[in-house]
């Protein structure tokens, strides 16, 4: 078979994504399925009255919550194509790279991370992100034949002293290569006691479908080189043969901005009083449980299942409406649509979209202050902070 290396890259992003998601499928799999046993059985027990109520209750709130982080796992080998950087928390993204690595990795391999208490931002997509790290954690782990161990480390450095990062000709790397400039960045480093890269294919370890292992595409590295030029990043290879590589991934420093707020917790908890708020789902059991969350926190809702019951809603409703709460895929039209015509009437509208598929832009919409994505599941709470913010 003759492969053609041409490759974009996009679709290299994209092929090497995928075999990604192939290594831990099996996994994810597995532990959802014996998430929904959990479920599945607990409710049995409940049927038959056989467990007192409060052990179901918590059993069943564990079981969804498994499920909820394996989605999450899962969404970050979703597609990348129109997902665009935003501000990241590096420490965030070791935290689910740690859980989904026990996984897949080898007994005799510790895996040891080094994670700051100080957030670490960086400014990419969230699952670029994950595939730079999980592309350079596979790599370690391969190259460790028996026992070994694997540390990652996310810390801050002023760089004052002269680092070299890889540059690329013709997929080759270039020998005498620039300086990487002084300043502050967040570094991920990855260490690990393998057999190293020999000093004779060293220059060829970033060509696309270049290997050594048999379990191994060759698409790894290649992949990684392109994730850190297309953020900026910059790339640091250190090897030895039979001791370990350390690679090291250099970040432009992004500082947390801090938001000014007067308004107290005590102010926040009472929001919900004289804040009408309108819900389009069109799933009866989600708008229930929407319904009861607004309720209970004191919001003034109405509930509709299409666009049409909506519109009325909104047009008995002669002092306005301060929120909508809107699925995204309604019946015979979207909750995009929906939001722009009751727009044009209430500019102020504040505006939470949601919806089980994980990209808003996808939809073209665009979060700011007074519109927000949320994605399904979501716990109540996150939902009533969110309009609790809003004002």
């Amino acid at each position: 078979m003759i492969i053609n290396e041409e490759i974009t890259e996009t679709n290299l992003l994209d092929l090497q994504r995928y075999n990604l998601l192939g290594k831990v499928l099996d996994y994810i799999i597995h532990d959802f399925n014996n998430a929904v046993s959990v479920i599945s059985g607990n409710l049995l027990l409940l049927e038959q009255n056989q467990l007192k109520e409060d052990e179901i209750v918590e059993s069943i709130k564990r079981g969804s919550l498994d499920i909820t982080k394996l989605v999450d796992e899962l969404e970050l080998f979703s597609s990348l194509k129109t997902t665009s950087n935003s501000e990241i928390c590096l420490n965030k993204i070791l935290a689910r790279i740690e859980n989904i690595s026990k996984k897949i990795k080898k007994d005799k391999v510790e895996l040891n991370i080094v994670n700051l208490e100080s957030e670490l931002l960086v400014e990419i997509n969230s699952k670029l992100l994950f595939q730079l790290i999980f592309n350079l954690l596979l790599n370690s782990y391969e190259s460790i034949e028996e026992k070994g161990l694997i540390k990652i480390i996310a810390e801050k450095i002023e760089l004052k002293n002269d680092i070299k990062y890889i540059e690329l000709d013709d997929k080759n790397i270039v020998e005498n290569s620039k300086n990487i400039p002084y300043g502050n960045y967040s570094v991920l480093k990855i260490k690990d006691n393998g057999k190293g890269i020999p000093e004779k294919i060293f220059n060829q370890i970033f060509k696309p479908f270049f290997t050594t292992s048999k379990n191994n595409r060759g698409l790894g590295l290649c992949a990684v080189y392109e994730i850190a030029k297309k953020v900026g990043a910059y790339l640091n290879i250190k090897t030895t043969e039979n001791v370990g590589t350390e690679v090291s991934v250099f970040f432009p420093m992004k500082e947390r901005k801090l938001n000014q707020e007067n308004t107290t917790q005590v102010e926040k908890n009472i929001v919900g009083k004289n804040i009408k708020v309108v819900c389009i789902e069109d799933d009866e059991t989600i708008l229930k449980v929407i319904e009861k969350i607004m309720k209970i926190n004191g919001f003034e809702f109405y509930a509709a299942s299409n666009v049409k019951e909506s519109l009325l809603i909104f047009e008995s409703l002669k002092d306005g409406v301060d929120v909508v709460i809107t699925d995204i895929l309604l019946p015979k039209s979207n909750g995009v649509e929906l939001v722009a015509r009751l727009k044009e009437h209430h500019p102020s509208l504040k505006v939470i979209f949601i919806s089980g598929y994980y990209n808003p832009e996808s939809f073209d919409i665009i979060e700011d202050e007074n519109t927000v994505f949320l994605k399904k599941p979501f716990r109540p709470s996150v939902l009533v902070d969110i309009i609790k913010d809003m004002f």
